[in-house]
């Protein structure tokens, strides 16, 4: 199983297989025109096949999308996190991205969508999240109410669709800024209109100045999202 040696940001993959395209949206047929059930959890339990190696096949065919917008772009996306830089918050795994998502010093700009839903006020969204420490760290809790696509504009700076912000995890992008113990995370969401409306929430790592021999940018954790809707 591949080690991560964050400290001289080398990653050892081994069997370990990313896939990189200039923007990489790894999405099943059809996951962006359905809408599941309303209340859900995920804790990434099975984002990877029968060697242990990264797999988010079974998260893609639950309506949930990937898309690596960093620049410039780099070998590694959202993958499996398999406890050998630290342990998930429950079970055996957990969903992680590293500072392998931009191929040298940049932005980090990468995305993992949540599955579409029909949201309205007083919902609420939990997760838990840890860094590795090393080096500064920053995620964004983002929503878009713009139906079921998955559209995150045309670059690293760019949001799409997802342009309510809901929580920043160190905004500042400074040291010691982002928890290195599992921290639990909250949002209930207000403003909508009074019918609600159909669209996803998405986590963005979101560093400048980031990336492979970069001052920013070290390795996110993110275990047990739950969507809790007011409706059921």
């Amino acid at each position: 199983m591949g080690q991560v040696l964050i400290g001289p940001k080398r990653m050892n993959l081994n069997r370990r297989r990313f896939f990189s395209r200039v923007v990489l949206t790894l999405c099943l047929a059809g996951c962006g025109s359905a809408v599941w059930a309303q209340s859900f959890s995920e804790g990434f339990e099975d984002i990877h096949d029968a060697n242990g190696d990264s797999s988010l096949s079974k998260l893609l065919g639950r309506g949930w999308s990937v898309v690596n917008s960093s620049n410039p772009l780099g070998t590694v996306s959202w993958f499996f996190g398999n406890g050998s830089t630290f342990q998930a918050h429950t079970g055996s795994g957990f969903i992680a991205c590293n500072y392998l998502a931009a191929a040298a010093a940049g932005t980090i700009s990468a995305w993992l969508c949540a599955r579409p839903v029909h949201f309205h006020n007083g919902d609420t969204i939990s997760f838990y999240t840890r860094s590795n420490g090393k080096y500064p760290d920053r995620l964004e809790l983002r929503l878009s109410t713009g139906g079921t696509n998955v559209s995150v504009g045309s670059n690293e700076t760019s949001v799409g669709l997802f342009t309510n912000l809901l929580l920043s995890v160190n905004p500042k992008l400074v040291t010691g800024g982002y928890p290195v113990a599992w921290t639990r995370e909250t949002v209930k969401l207000s403003g909508l209109p009074a019918a609600g409306a159909t669209g996803r929430f998405a986590f963005r790592v979101f560093e400048t100045s980031a990336g492979f021999g970069a001052v920013n940018g070290d390795y996110v954790g993110i275990d047990d999202v739950v969507y809790t809707a007011v409706a059921g």
